[in-house]
Protein backbone atom coordinates (compact mmCIF):
# COMPACT_ATOMS: atom_id res chain seq x y z
CA UNK A 1 0.00 0.00 0.00
CA UNK A 2 1.31 3.42 -1.00
CA UNK A 3 0.87 6.02 1.74
CA UNK A 4 0.58 9.64 0.63
CA UNK A 5 0.15 12.75 2.77
CA UNK A 6 -2.06 15.38 1.11
CA UNK A 7 -1.82 18.95 2.40
CA UNK A 8 -4.65 21.21 1.30
CA UNK A 9 -3.73 24.84 0.60
CA UNK A 10 -6.82 25.84 -1.35
CA UNK A 11 -6.60 27.46 -4.76
CA UNK A 12 -8.77 26.61 -7.77
CA UNK A 13 -8.17 22.90 -7.22
CA UNK A 14 -9.98 23.32 -3.89
CA UNK A 15 -12.76 25.58 -5.18
CA UNK A 16 -16.20 25.41 -6.76
CA UNK A 17 -17.96 27.69 -9.21
CA UNK A 18 -21.47 28.85 -8.38
CA UNK A 19 -23.45 31.58 -10.12
CA UNK A 20 -20.38 32.75 -12.02
CA UNK A 21 -18.26 33.12 -8.87
CA UNK A 22 -15.30 30.89 -8.02
CA UNK A 23 -14.59 30.49 -4.31
CA UNK A 24 -13.01 28.03 -1.91
CA UNK A 25 -15.22 25.11 -1.00
CA UNK A 26 -15.05 23.09 2.19
CA UNK A 27 -13.38 19.83 1.27
CA UNK A 28 -13.09 21.01 -2.32
CA UNK A 29 -9.86 19.18 -3.06
CA UNK A 30 -11.29 15.92 -1.75
CA UNK A 31 -13.12 15.49 -5.05
CA UNK A 32 -9.86 14.79 -6.90
CA UNK A 33 -9.01 12.13 -4.32
CA UNK A 34 -12.45 10.57 -4.62
CA UNK A 35 -12.16 10.60 -8.40
CA UNK A 36 -8.71 8.98 -8.26
CA UNK A 37 -9.97 6.22 -5.96
CA UNK A 38 -12.72 5.32 -8.43
CA UNK A 39 -10.20 4.09 -10.98
CA UNK A 40 -7.15 3.22 -8.85
CA UNK A 41 -6.36 1.08 -5.84
CA UNK A 42 -3.41 0.44 -3.57
CA UNK A 43 -3.05 4.05 -2.41
CA UNK A 44 -3.93 5.41 1.02
CA UNK A 45 -4.33 9.17 1.43
CA UNK A 46 -3.95 11.06 4.70
CA UNK A 47 -5.54 14.48 4.20
CA UNK A 48 -4.73 17.55 6.31
CA UNK A 49 -5.78 21.19 6.01
CA UNK A 50 -2.75 23.49 5.77
CA UNK A 51 -4.69 26.75 5.93
CA UNK A 52 -6.61 26.70 2.62
CA UNK A 53 -6.53 30.09 0.92
CA UNK A 54 -7.05 31.66 -2.50
CA UNK A 55 -3.48 31.82 -3.76
CA UNK A 56 -3.72 35.47 -4.77
CA UNK A 57 -4.23 36.24 -1.05
CA UNK A 58 -1.05 34.43 0.05
CA UNK A 59 1.39 36.44 2.17
CA UNK A 60 4.52 35.80 4.21
CA UNK A 61 2.45 34.56 7.17
CA UNK A 62 1.12 31.79 4.96
CA UNK A 63 4.65 30.72 3.99
CA UNK A 64 5.69 30.38 7.61
CA UNK A 65 2.51 28.46 8.42
CA UNK A 66 2.90 26.05 5.49
CA UNK A 67 6.58 25.36 6.09
CA UNK A 68 6.15 24.84 9.84
CA UNK A 69 3.03 22.72 9.30
CA UNK A 70 4.90 20.53 6.82
CA UNK A 71 7.88 20.15 9.14
CA UNK A 72 5.61 19.14 12.02
CA UNK A 73 4.86 15.78 10.37
CA UNK A 74 6.81 12.59 10.86
CA UNK A 75 7.19 11.62 7.21
CA UNK A 76 8.76 8.23 7.90
CA UNK A 77 5.44 6.49 7.28
CA UNK A 78 4.74 8.23 3.98
CA UNK A 79 5.95 7.49 0.47
CA UNK A 80 5.31 11.01 -0.72
CA UNK A 81 3.47 14.29 -0.18
CA UNK A 82 1.03 16.13 -2.45
CA UNK A 83 0.41 19.80 -1.75
CA UNK A 84 -2.61 21.37 -3.44
CA UNK A 85 -2.10 25.05 -4.26
CA UNK A 86 -3.53 27.83 -6.43
CA UNK A 87 -1.93 28.62 -9.77
CA UNK A 88 -1.51 32.38 -9.37
CA UNK A 89 1.31 32.35 -6.83
CA UNK A 90 2.58 28.79 -7.00
CA UNK A 91 5.78 29.90 -8.77
CA UNK A 92 6.59 32.03 -5.71
CA UNK A 93 5.69 29.40 -3.11
CA UNK A 94 7.55 26.51 -4.75
CA UNK A 95 11.11 27.95 -4.58
CA UNK A 96 10.73 29.30 -1.04
CA UNK A 97 9.28 26.02 0.20
CA UNK A 98 11.95 23.99 -1.59
CA UNK A 99 14.81 25.98 0.01
CA UNK A 100 13.32 25.61 3.49
CA UNK A 101 12.49 21.91 3.05
CA UNK A 102 15.26 20.74 0.73
CA UNK A 103 16.24 18.01 3.22
CA UNK A 104 13.06 15.99 2.53
CA UNK A 105 13.94 12.50 1.28
CA UNK A 106 10.62 11.56 -0.31
CA UNK A 107 8.88 13.14 -3.33
CA UNK A 108 6.87 16.30 -2.63
CA UNK A 109 4.60 17.38 -5.48
CA UNK A 110 2.68 20.63 -5.79
CA UNK A 111 -0.53 20.32 -7.81
CA UNK A 112 -2.90 23.01 -9.01
CA UNK A 113 -5.72 23.38 -11.49
CA UNK A 114 -6.64 25.72 -14.32
CA UNK A 115 -10.37 25.28 -13.64
CA UNK A 116 -12.36 23.95 -10.67
CA UNK A 117 -12.34 20.13 -10.49
CA UNK A 118 -15.95 19.66 -11.65
CA UNK A 119 -15.37 21.74 -14.82
CA UNK A 120 -14.85 19.47 -17.84
CA UNK A 121 -11.93 21.71 -18.91
CA UNK A 122 -10.09 21.21 -15.64
CA UNK A 123 -6.70 19.52 -15.41
CA UNK A 124 -7.16 18.98 -11.65
CA UNK A 125 -7.75 15.24 -11.87
CA UNK A 126 -4.93 14.62 -14.33
CA UNK A 127 -2.49 16.70 -12.29
CA UNK A 128 -3.36 14.84 -9.09
CA UNK A 129 -3.02 11.46 -10.79
CA UNK A 130 0.32 12.46 -12.32
CA UNK A 131 1.57 13.49 -8.86
CA UNK A 132 0.69 10.02 -7.56
CA UNK A 133 2.54 8.47 -10.53
CA UNK A 134 5.71 10.39 -9.66
CA UNK A 135 5.45 9.24 -6.05
CA UNK A 136 4.93 5.64 -7.19
CA UNK A 137 8.23 5.91 -9.05
CA UNK A 138 10.01 6.97 -5.85
CA UNK A 139 11.61 10.03 -7.43
CA UNK A 140 13.00 12.18 -4.63
CA UNK A 141 12.78 15.95 -4.74
CA UNK A 142 10.27 18.79 -4.78
CA UNK A 143 8.32 19.36 -7.98
CA UNK A 144 5.20 20.89 -9.48
CA UNK A 145 3.23 18.91 -12.04
CA UNK A 146 0.70 20.28 -14.50
CA UNK A 147 -0.61 18.95 -17.83
CA UNK A 148 1.85 16.09 -17.85
CA UNK A 149 4.92 18.27 -17.21
CA UNK A 150 6.80 18.12 -13.92
CA UNK A 151 8.98 21.14 -13.16
CA UNK A 152 11.67 21.17 -10.49
CA UNK A 153 10.31 23.51 -7.80
CA UNK A 154 13.19 26.05 -7.62
CA UNK A 155 12.92 26.55 -11.39
CA UNK A 156 9.15 26.94 -11.65
CA UNK A 157 8.07 30.06 -13.58
CA UNK A 158 4.71 31.78 -13.54
CA UNK A 159 1.87 30.25 -15.55
CA UNK A 160 1.02 31.80 -18.88
CA UNK A 161 -2.07 34.00 -18.73
CA UNK A 162 -3.74 32.52 -21.82
CA UNK A 163 -2.81 28.83 -21.76
CA UNK A 164 -2.40 28.45 -17.96
CA UNK A 165 0.82 26.57 -18.71
CA UNK A 166 3.72 26.59 -16.27
CA UNK A 167 7.27 26.53 -17.59
CA UNK A 168 10.70 25.71 -16.23
CA UNK A 169 13.34 28.44 -16.04
CA UNK A 170 15.80 26.19 -17.86
CA UNK A 171 13.31 25.74 -20.71
CA UNK A 172 12.40 22.07 -20.23
CA UNK A 173 10.33 20.20 -17.60
CA UNK A 174 12.48 17.76 -15.67
CA UNK A 175 9.88 15.00 -16.22
CA UNK A 176 6.92 14.21 -18.42
CA UNK A 177 4.08 12.03 -17.18
CA UNK A 178 1.67 10.18 -19.43
CA UNK A 179 -0.62 7.35 -18.26
CA UNK A 180 1.60 6.51 -15.29
CA UNK A 181 4.70 6.45 -17.49
CA UNK A 182 7.55 8.77 -16.52
CA UNK A 183 9.91 10.23 -19.12
CA UNK A 184 13.03 11.92 -17.77
CA UNK A 185 14.16 14.98 -19.75
CA UNK A 186 17.08 16.07 -17.57
CA UNK A 187 18.81 12.98 -16.19
CA UNK A 188 21.80 14.89 -14.87
CA UNK A 189 19.65 17.22 -12.76
CA UNK A 190 17.36 14.43 -11.57
CA UNK A 191 20.35 12.32 -10.49
CA UNK A 192 21.78 15.29 -8.58
CA UNK A 193 18.43 15.98 -6.90
CA UNK A 194 17.97 12.34 -5.89
CA UNK A 195 21.48 12.21 -4.42
CA UNK A 196 21.25 15.65 -2.77
CA UNK A 197 21.81 15.78 0.99
CA UNK A 198 21.73 18.99 2.98
CA UNK A 199 19.88 20.44 5.90
CA UNK A 200 16.71 22.42 5.32
CA UNK A 201 17.01 26.15 5.90
CA UNK A 202 15.16 27.32 9.03
CA UNK A 203 12.85 30.27 8.44
CA UNK A 204 11.70 31.83 11.68
CA UNK A 205 10.61 35.19 10.32
CA UNK A 206 9.91 36.98 7.07
CA UNK A 207 9.41 40.39 8.68
CA UNK A 208 12.21 42.06 6.72
CA UNK A 209 10.66 42.88 3.36
CA UNK A 210 12.07 42.80 -0.18
CA UNK A 211 10.75 45.19 -2.81
CA UNK A 212 10.32 43.45 -6.19
CA UNK A 213 10.23 45.80 -9.19
CA UNK A 214 9.10 44.81 -12.68
CA UNK A 215 10.61 47.00 -15.44
CA UNK A 216 8.51 48.67 -18.10
CA UNK A 217 9.15 51.59 -20.49
CA UNK A 218 8.80 54.95 -18.78
CA UNK A 219 8.93 53.61 -15.23
CA UNK A 220 9.30 56.43 -12.69
CA UNK A 221 11.52 55.24 -9.84
CA UNK A 222 10.70 58.27 -7.71
CA UNK A 223 7.34 56.60 -7.01
CA UNK A 224 8.96 53.88 -4.90
CA UNK A 225 9.12 54.33 -1.13
CA UNK A 226 12.12 52.48 0.32
CA UNK A 227 11.51 53.24 3.98
CA UNK A 228 9.93 49.89 4.84
CA UNK A 229 12.12 47.55 2.77
CA UNK A 230 15.41 45.84 3.55
CA UNK A 231 16.56 45.39 -0.05
CA UNK A 232 15.38 45.81 -3.64
CA UNK A 233 15.15 43.14 -6.33
CA UNK A 234 14.76 44.44 -9.87
CA UNK A 235 13.70 42.10 -12.64
CA UNK A 236 15.15 42.29 -16.14
CA UNK A 237 13.70 41.97 -19.61
CA UNK A 238 14.32 38.69 -21.45
CA UNK A 239 17.72 39.94 -22.69
CA UNK A 240 18.78 40.50 -19.07
CA UNK A 241 18.48 44.25 -19.54
CA UNK A 242 16.80 47.21 -17.86
CA UNK A 243 16.97 50.97 -18.33
CA UNK A 244 20.42 52.12 -17.26
CA UNK A 245 19.34 55.75 -17.64
CA UNK A 246 16.40 55.32 -15.32
CA UNK A 247 18.25 53.27 -12.72
CA UNK A 248 21.35 55.38 -12.19
CA UNK A 249 19.80 57.76 -9.65
CA UNK A 250 17.61 55.08 -8.08
CA UNK A 251 20.56 52.79 -7.36
CA UNK A 252 22.41 55.77 -5.86
CA UNK A 253 19.36 56.43 -3.68
CA UNK A 254 19.31 52.81 -2.54
CA UNK A 255 22.99 52.93 -1.65
CA UNK A 256 22.59 56.20 0.26
CA UNK A 257 19.86 54.58 2.37
CA UNK A 258 21.91 51.43 2.96
CA UNK A 259 19.57 49.28 0.86
CA UNK A 260 21.22 46.72 -1.40
CA UNK A 261 19.95 46.70 -4.98
CA UNK A 262 19.83 43.29 -6.69
CA UNK A 263 19.01 42.55 -10.31
CA UNK A 264 17.90 39.21 -11.78
CA UNK A 265 18.15 37.26 -13.88
CA UNK A 266 21.54 38.20 -15.31
CA UNK A 267 23.21 36.09 -17.98
CA UNK A 268 26.86 35.14 -17.86
CA UNK A 269 29.15 35.99 -20.77
CA UNK A 270 28.66 38.98 -23.05
CA UNK A 271 26.07 41.47 -21.81
CA UNK A 272 24.40 44.55 -23.18
CA UNK A 273 26.01 47.90 -22.45
CA UNK A 274 22.96 48.98 -20.43
CA UNK A 275 23.34 45.96 -18.14
CA UNK A 276 27.06 46.60 -17.71
CA UNK A 277 26.29 50.20 -16.70
CA UNK A 278 23.72 49.06 -14.14
CA UNK A 279 26.33 46.80 -12.55
CA UNK A 280 28.83 49.67 -12.58
CA UNK A 281 26.28 51.80 -10.71
CA UNK A 282 26.32 49.25 -7.89
CA UNK A 283 23.62 46.72 -8.71
CA UNK A 284 24.33 43.25 -7.33
CA UNK A 285 23.75 40.64 -10.06
CA UNK A 286 21.96 37.36 -9.44
CA UNK A 287 23.04 35.12 -12.29
CA UNK A 288 20.93 32.57 -14.17
CA UNK A 289 18.13 32.36 -11.64
CA UNK A 290 14.44 33.13 -12.04
CA UNK A 291 13.12 36.24 -10.34
CA UNK A 292 10.82 34.04 -8.22
CA UNK A 293 13.73 31.98 -6.88
CA UNK A 294 15.84 35.13 -6.46
CA UNK A 295 13.06 36.71 -4.40
CA UNK A 296 12.79 33.59 -2.25
CA UNK A 297 16.55 33.63 -1.56
CA UNK A 298 16.47 37.29 -0.62
CA UNK A 299 13.45 36.81 1.64
CA UNK A 300 15.29 34.07 3.51
CA UNK A 301 18.69 35.77 3.53
CA UNK A 302 17.46 39.12 4.82
CA UNK A 303 15.74 37.44 7.73
CA UNK A 304 19.00 35.77 8.82
CA UNK A 305 22.07 37.23 10.47
CA UNK A 306 24.83 38.75 8.36
CA UNK A 307 27.14 35.72 8.15
CA UNK A 308 24.37 33.29 7.25
CA UNK A 309 22.95 35.85 4.81
CA UNK A 310 26.14 35.78 2.79
CA UNK A 311 26.18 31.99 2.73
CA UNK A 312 22.61 31.85 1.43
CA UNK A 313 23.12 34.49 -1.24
CA UNK A 314 26.43 33.11 -2.48
CA UNK A 315 25.51 29.43 -2.68
CA UNK A 316 23.40 27.29 -4.98
CA UNK A 317 20.84 26.28 -2.38
CA UNK A 318 18.89 23.66 -4.34
CA UNK A 319 19.95 23.72 -8.00
CA UNK A 320 18.12 26.99 -8.65
CA UNK A 321 20.91 28.27 -10.90
CA UNK A 322 20.78 26.90 -14.44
Amino acid sequence: MLNILVLLCGGTIGSRSEHGKISLAEGGTLSVIENYNKTHSGVSFTVKDASPISSEEIDDKFYLLLINFFKSFDLSGFDGVIITHGTDTLSFTAPLFSFACRDVRIPVIFVSASYVPDDVRSNAHRNFGDAVSIIKNGIKGIFSVSDGEAVFAPRLCEADWLSNRFTSFDGTPILNVENDKITVNNRELLKAVNEFQAKGIPINSLDNKILLITPYPGIDYSCFDLSAVSAVLHMTYHSATASSNGLKLFIEKCRSLGKNFYIAPIKTGDMYDSTAKILEYGAIPMYKISHEAALAKLKIAYNCDGEQRGEILNSNLYFEHI
